[in-house]
């Protein structure tokens, strides 16, 4: 992942375990963090919500901001 400006990025590695074609994918990093992406489709667009497992590293809202 990297920062849209570029002045910050790193690596993350997991792996899928669940596809849901046009609905959902799931995936668990490599620390065990569990991530979903959903695509919820509404009228003409869609959104795309993202939930995960924090890291104790940093505060809930910088992943939240980061992510």
């Amino acid at each position: 992942m990297e920062a849209k400006d570029g002045s910050m990025g790193f690596d993350l590695k997991g792996t899928i375990t669940k596809i849901v074609p046009y609905e959902l994918i799931e995936f668990a990093l490599e620390d065990e963090r569990q991530v979903a992406v959903e695509f919820v489709e509404s009228n003409e667009s869609v959104t795309v919500r993202e939930s995960f497992d924090a890291e104790s590293t940093n505060s809930c809202e910088q992943q939240r901001q980061g992510w």
